[in-house]
């Protein structure tokens, strides 16, 4: 719960941006809002994702009983952290590809552009204080990372809110100023989250922080090998969602927003597997860390069972309560009544979508982390994306978010079929940690 708790928190920044520029800003401020967050998430989210690697390395070596490799793993994963931020950073001060594929032009792609340059200064210490996160979520104490992320979203509203409308004797920034202010947030977060690693003297936080390591090839390599295929899975899932949001762009900016508000609820329905994805993985990986196969194939059935039912009462919620839900994100008529239908159909996809997400965060304890990217990828892409584009055509382009959500929904079934049956024969065989991803 901690664990969650804190993930919704530093997940609320965008949200909380989101409700603010829709009900106080319009149609034009949430599309550039919509899109500019669009190009982030595809652009970051696979390498970060690579890190979340750390999770099962440091938990299997925690069972073990190794401090030394917890804390040595902690270093090698900053270095790993400052290196995936240099192409990040690239990437979005140069966003001429993305921005081309959304079709926008004018003062909106100054905007754009703009806000992506804000989002750059964010990123150092977004993916440093993942490794904090993955270190807090490997030991299964993320009580302190849960205060830390409260503590960055209490300051993070009041704070977006002067920028953006002004206040304190300073003019509004409009748009621009919920990306300023996640930037600063993100360094405030990054001190807090090392301040609390420093603390701990028994599982060796501080010694992971107060000991120099140069970069070591092997541990690197080992890290890259298991998290690439996850960073993948990741892309794969985001990328689609941006594809289809650029796509979506080009019918309006009311079709523009009403998809960035159902992208929004998705996700942050979404961090509720994959908190207890993220669990699941480092009790699986402590107990094949003490070698306890049975213990880790208990666990992982568990967390799938306690998955599915919170993700059904989840998917209901959306399916019943789609328009009051869309009322909270934004006051345009317009863009809420689109959204109340997309949102039912969020609910039929984050089902299946939390069924994919928490039995890959198990099987990731097992360091089988290729399948299940080759599993999401092929549904996302053939069925979700493909599926979508071709359905389209007869659609209409009034359709076109719609049509594109509920290929997605279709895909996160075939997907979830998928890794379900991949899990079941692999904690069947399989009795403690394989060295080869497969």
């Amino acid at each position: 719960m901690p664990l969650l708790i804190a993930q919704l928190a530093s997940s609320a920044y965008g949200i909380v941006d989101l409700m603010l520029i829709g009900h106080l800003n319009g149609e034009h401020a949430m599309a550039v809002f919509g899109v500019s967050w669009n190009i982030f998430n595809t652009i970051q989210i696979g390498f970060t994702g690579i890190l979340i690697a750390l999770i099962p390395a440091i938990s299997s070596a925690h069972g073990a009983g190794n401090r030394q490799e917890v804390a040595e793993t902690v270093r090698q994963g900053i270095w790993l952290a400052l290196a995936l931020s240099l192409p990040i950073c690239l990437l979005l001060v140069f966003p001429d590809l993305f921005l081309s594929l959304a079709g926008q032009r004018g003062q909106a792609t100054a905007e754009i552009r703009l806000f992506l340059l804000w989002l750059a200064v964010s990123v150092p210490p977004t993916l440093l204080f993942r490794v904090v996160s993955g270190y807090a979520s490997a030991l299964l104490k993320t009580r302190k990372i849960l205060m830390a992320s409260v503590a960055g979203l209490i300051v993070k509203i009041p704070l977006s809110f002067v920028l953006v409308q002004g206040g304190l004797g300073h003019a509004g920034l409009g748009v621009v100023g919920c990306a300023i202010s996640t930037a600063v947030v993100t360094w405030v977060l990054l001190a807090v989250g090392f301040g609390t690693v420093l603390t701990d003297t028994v599982h060796g936080g501080r010694e992971a922080l107060t000991r120099f390591s140069r970069p070591r090839a092997a541990t690197l390599s080992t890290l890259m090998r298991q998290g690439l295929p996850i960073g993948a899975s990741f892309f794969f899932d985001y990328s689609v969602l941006t594809l289809i949001g650029l796509l979506v762009a080009r019918g309006g900016q009311i079709q523009a927003a009403a998809h960035g508000v159902a992208a929004s609820v998705s996700y942050l329905c979404y961090l509720v597997p994959m908190s207890l994805a993220n669990v699941a993985s480092a009790m699986v990986g402590q107990s094949l860390g003490r070698h306890d196969g049975e213990a880790a194939g208990r666990v992982g059935r568990t967390a799938v069972t306690l998955t599915l039912s919170i993700s059904f009462v989840i998917g209901l919620v959306l399916v019943s309560g789609g328009d009051l839900i869309a009322r909270l994100y934004t006051s345009d008529a317009s863009v809420a009544d689109y959204a109340a239908r997309l949102i039912v159909v969020v609910g039929v996809y984050h089902l299946f979508d939390a069924i994919f997400t928490v039995c890959s965060g198990v099987l990731r304890a097992y360091r089988r982390t290729l399948v299940p990217t080759v599993i999401l990828g092929i549904a996302l892409w053939g069925i979700g994306l493909a599926g979508g584009a071709i359905a389209n055509r007869w659609s209409g382009a009034s359709q076109t978010a719609l049509v594109f959500w509920w290929a997605l929904a279709a895909a996160a079934i075939v997907a979830a079929a998928g890794i379900f049956e991949y899990q079941r024969r692999v904690v069947q065989d399989s009795g403690r940690p394989q060295a080869a991803t497969s």
